[in-house]
This record gives structure tokens, sequence and C-alpha cells, in this order.
């Protein structure tokens, strides 16, 4: 991909809707800490409604991850980063369920280990060697924390 290629603003992506999961979750907590049940319940059900979607629509049965999905189409994009794993980090600790189906973590250790981005290093921030800061052969601190957490509650 080039820098004309990107295209940020048409993409769903997969990191984004854990991060959202956890804000939805926190704030749950802080309403039903405060007494507002009401509140607390939807974004309890928002925070399970988007657990189960990213699970529904991003999660891929042959790569054995999750991808971002196209906005545009509905379909997922094919690109291999550490982010594809970010589901695994959203469930550690979660008070709100990110329930997924039985095997499916297990699977997606697999898919890590056949998807060319560990090496000796780390985790690397994707396949692509583009000479951007966010390609091969670099990595990125916070995405190894997320999937090594994640990773290490299967």
């Amino acid at each position: 991909a080039t820098m004309a290629a990107i295209s940020t603003a048409g993409i769903v992506p997969v990191d984004l809707n854990c991060f959202m999961f956890r804000v939805e979750e926190v704030a749950a907590d802080l309403h039903r800490r405060l007494g507002a049940t009401a509140a607390a319940a939807r974004y309890e059900e928002a925070a399970r409604s988007r657990a189960r979607a990213l699970h529904e629509l991003c999660w891929n049965n042959n790569t054995h991850c999750w991808h971002d999905l196209d906005a545009s189409t509905g379909d997922q994009r094919p690109g291999i980063y550490p982010s594809n794993w970010t589901p695994l980090w959203a469930t550690v600790e979660s008070s709100i369920p990110f329930e997924l189906p039985e095997g499916v973590a297990e699977a997606s250790v697999g898919g890590l280990e056949k998807s060319g981005l560990l090496c000796s290093s780390g985790i690397l921030t994707s396949t692509y060697v583009s000479g951007e800061q966010w390609d091969a052969p670099n990595l990125w601190a916070p995405l190894q924390h997320m999937v090594v957490v994640g990773l290490a509650e299967i």
C-alpha cells in the first residue's frame, strides 16, 4: 500500500472497536457505582453488542484472526497486523464478558504462528516492507503488550 491508497475513514478497525468495548465497559462500571443503573445497562448492552458484532463480522476462519472491515463493502480487509489479535486483549479482566466461541482463542494462536508477524525481536507491525514506520521491519510496543497480555490469558 502507498500513502495515496490509505483511506482511514473507510475502515472499521478491529483494534478501535476493542478500545470502544473497554470504554463502554468502564462507563458501565462508573454508572453502576454512581447508582445510574439504566445508564449502566445501556453501556453494558452496547459493549455486549459490539463484542458480538466484532466476532461475527471480523473473525476469519481461514487466517484465524479478526480483520478490519471495508466500510463501503462490509468485506474483511486482507491485511495481517498485530491489531488483528486485539480481541484477545479485550477479554482480559473484563467485567462484561467478551465471549468468544469455543476454540477461537486457541485457533487464534495458530493464526498468529502462521501470520509471518513473529520474529526474533517480537511481533512485526505488518508483513509489508514499505519503508513506512507502521510496516516491517518495525515493532510497536503497545501492540506487543496487547497481544502478549491477550495470549497470556488463553
